[in-house]
């Protein structure tokens, strides 16, 4: 390490305090890292999300488990920027196939399941160890600072959540006429295109958070690393020194000259005071204190304890806390550190609830995958009557064919009395109009699933018409309501038009 060119002023930083040093080193080399760093993280980010982009949930997944991966730039950035000399972008994309396939696995597998992560960087990417001595270097410097780093990640995490929602919010300000927000949570975890595109959108604003806070996270672990190091290996008592050595050497020669000369007229002043006739006698040495001759050490040190100067004995009874360890603290820290050890205990409390949550989240996604494969498997084609070139419905419809004119049938089901009849056949045929369109709806689907088939197939009035008569089916067979006598009618005569196919009856 070379010291001397450090450019920050190195002393002893509380965890908290070393934190904040490190946003204020991102502060300071905030241009040539967010221009390293937001152009690879934009073309990383375009390499995984384009080809997935039908796929969002596991561009979303691999981008977030490749991140420490990423992380190693700007950390690559400031190591050389501490020193004084921050990396031109050209050296940056020289050193990017070091810094990306350098214990790829261990840092995909192993490193990713650290809490700590930002502290334990530095250690895997700058000091170059390997091993059982990489592990024990990042458990000493990890000691005292272990729960501070933990709280980071878990700070940041939440930043960026904040961060995220936030954008979310703004945009919805931006575009009132969306009626389920910018970011639907709730379309998230659904089958249909608008899940999908909630993800994708996801996908992006959680590239804006990263690109604006990953390197200060990044800062504050390395921040964190120096600290540590200051304080195990004295690196502020090493500049010191190295600085006043600095200053001695060059110093003029005259100046030592007048000390010497200053010293030696010190020592011809005290040799002068002695009177003439008087000798220097040193203090007379216990002949008790001097080993005896083949005396051997225990007996030694037994005979001078029994000396009357060690024959006082009294008893001291005094009150200390339980844990030895907080004997040897400091007044100012014991509140800090109480603080910290109430955190890591919550910790310990709160980490499986969000491993658990972590699990759950992980099986719906599964879950999601799963049910979106089996439904679009290909089907086994099948040979059944019916008119050549129409695909059969299975369990979508009744087996009864439809008939030719829907408007037609359905009014007349309605003229006589029968509603019941007349929905039905309309909500069947709306079904089968949109499979043959290519809709991806199945025996599982469910009403909500056709209206958004409805809209991400035809054009609004269409989606609409689906939605009217989806709800009137639903208030027949559930709450036996039956649509009004004008709007009933409305739905009888407006099918044709609104699946493109002759005009509607009058």
């Amino acid at each position: 390490m070379r010291l001397d060119e450090i450019t920050a002023v190195l002393r002893p930083r509380g965890p908290w305090e070393s934190i904040d040093h490190g946003f204020c080193l991102v502060q300071r080399f905030w241009k040539p890292l967010y221009v390293c760093w937001v152009p690879l993280l934009l073309s990383v980010w375009l390499l995984v999300a384009l080809p997935l982009a039908k796929e969002p949930a596991w561009a979303l997944l691999i981008l977030w488990w490749i991140r420490p991966v990423l992380e190693r730039v700007p950390l690559f950035v400031l190591s050389r920027g501490l020193f004084g000399a921050p990396p031109a972008p050209r050296e940056v994309v020289r050193a990017l196939p070091r810094l990306f396939w350098g214990h790829l696995l261990s840092a995909l597998f192993l490193f990713r399941a650290m809490p700590a992560r930002s502290l334990n960087l530095p250690v895997w990417e700058l000091e170059g160890l390997r091993g059982m001595a990489r592990w024990r270097r990042s458990s000493i410097l990890s000691r005292d600072v272990r729960a501070p780093a933990t709280l980071l990640t878990i700070g940041m995490s939440l930043l960026e959540l904040f961060v995220i929602l936030g954008l979310s919010a703004l945009a919805s300000f931006l575009f009132p006429e969306r009626e389920c927000g910018f970011l639907a949570l709730d379309e998230l975890f659904s089958s249909s295109s608008g899940g999908d595109a909630q993800l994708l959108l996801l996908v992006w604003l959680f590239f804006v958070s990263q690109s604006l806070l990953g390197p200060f996270y990044v800062g504050a672990g390395f921040a964190l690393y120096i600290d540590r190091r200051t304080l195990l290996e004295g690196w502020d008592i090493e500049i010191s020194f190295r600085n006043l050595a600095r200053r001695l050497t060059s110093a003029s020669p005259y100046a030592v000259l007048i000390f010497c000369l200053a010293a030696t007229q010190g020592a011809w002043a005290s040799e002068t005071s002695v009177e003439p006739g008087s000798t220097e006698t040193s203090p007379p040495v216990s002949v008790s204190e001097k080993p005896q001759e083949g005396e051997t050490p225990e007996a030694t040190i037994a005979r001078i304890l029994a000396h009357p100067d060690f024959a006082t004995k009294r008893t001291v009874t005094r009150w200390v806390p339980k844990k030895p360890f907080q004997r040897k603290l400091e007044e100012k820290d014991r509140d800090l550190l109480s603080t910290v050890d109430g955190i890591s205990a919550v910790w310990s409390v709160v980490r499986p609830v969000l491993a658990g949550l972590v699990v759950v989240v992980v099986l719906v996604l599964l879950w999601r995958f799963a049910r979106r494969a089996w439904d679009e498997r290909p089907l086994p084609d099948k040979k059944a009557p019916g008119p050549a070139g129409r695909p059969r419905l299975g369990r979508l419809s009744r087996e009864e064919a439809l008939p030719a004119d829907i408007s037609a049938a359905s009014l007349e089901a309605w003229n006589a009395g029968n509603p019941e009849a007349a929905l039905s056949l309309l909500y069947r045929a709306a079904v089968e109009r949109l499979v043959l369109e290519g809709a991806l709806l199945t025996a599982a689907s469910t009403e909500q699933d056709c209206i958004d088939q409805a809209g991400r197939l035809g054009p609004p009035h269409r989606s609409d018409y689906v939605r009217r008569i989806v709800s009137a089916w639903q208030a027949l067979a559930f709450a036996h309501r039956s649509p009004g006598e004008e709007e009933g009618r409305n739905l009888c005569r407006n099918f044709n038009s609104a699946f493109s196919l002759s005009g509607g009856l009058s």
